[in-house]
């Protein structure tokens, strides 16, 4: 239509580059052979191809948004590991050299201890978490430590809401709603909203005082997730770990002010926290 003169690459007869040396050498000679192969070798693509598509699918199941990350679960059959691997990589952002040293790296942590992890490329993380390994970039920043108040506080994509509620409404609805907590609001005056420190500790619901560390080990929560937690605390004693209240603040046959405490999950807050209101 517009006359273009045909041009040959100048690399197509080099015989030192592999595609050429198939293309020119092993292609001709396997035809004199065996008239048919590249019939069969077409045939075999197709399958390959229908095969790869099918194992992806597997290898998929058991990859999974979890907490912030991509997480590859390990009871993926061993044969389908590798595979898996490579997709958790690609949906965590590895663009590059995921199929071979990075991935052998994610295979080796299935096999040490919980904690272990290893970079990868793009600035990620590969680490053992349980029964998962987790790929996922590392966070910076932190919470500002703010006075208790009624309001929204929001951080990495938690949000936690503080609310005053009716006495006989909290305790007809204590325990059974998820993620929603009830507690004492005179037992809270003067906590704050902050992330963890060392030295922490925590009066489980009906159970016994331990470090704040070992309470989230017991709860399996995963390490990179543990400065993302917004605690209410007084002092080095937590009042609320995030999944539940302390012992200390519990509804009991004296309390005058019921405070109804909302956290969960929220996509769309990632960052400082916001609109607290109310001091108590």
């Amino acid at each position: 239509m517009h006359s273009l003169p045909f041009r040959e690459d100048e690399t197509n007869a080099d015989t030192d580059i592999t595609r050429n040396f198939i293309r020119s050498e092993i292609l001709p000679r396997m035809k004199k052979i065996f008239p048919a192969g590249e019939r069969a070798l077409l045939r075999f693509g197709e399958t390959a191809r229908e095969e790869d598509a099918f194992l992806d699918e597997l290898a998929s199941d058991s990859v999974e948004e979890s907490g912030g990350a991509v997480a590859l679960r390990l009871s993926v059959p061993p044969a389908l590991f590798g595979r898996a691997a490579v997709l958790a990589m690609k949906r965590a952002g590895v663009r590059a050299d995921y199929t071979h040293e990075p991935a052998r790296s994610v295979r080796a942590r299935k096999e040490k201890q919980n904690g272990a992890e290893v970079s990868l490329p793009g600035g990620l993380i590969a680490k053992r978490e349980y029964d998962k390994i987790s790929f996922f970039a590392p966070q910076n920043g932190a919470f500002a430590e703010t006075p208790l108040a009624e309001g929204k506080f929001t951080f990495r994509g938690k949000t936690l809401v503080v609310e005053s509620c009716g006495i006989e409404q909290a305790r007809r609805l204590c325990g059974k709603e998820k993620n929603v907590f009830y507690a004492d609001g005179e037992k809270l005056a003067g906590a704050v909203v902050r992330t963890r420190k060392d030295g922490d500790v925590f009066e489980k619901f009906g159970g016994k005082t331990k470090k704040l560390k070992e309470y989230f080990i017991d709860e399996k929560i995963p390490e990179r997730l543990r400065n993302d937690i917004l605690l209410i605390a007084k002092g080095k004693e937590i009042l609320f770990s995030g999944r539940e209240i302390s012992e200390k603040v519990k509804l009991d046959e004296s309390t005058v002010k019921a405070l109804k405490i909302t956290y969960s999950a929220a996509e769309s807050c990632k960052t400082a926290p916001a609109g607290a209101k109310t001091p108590f």
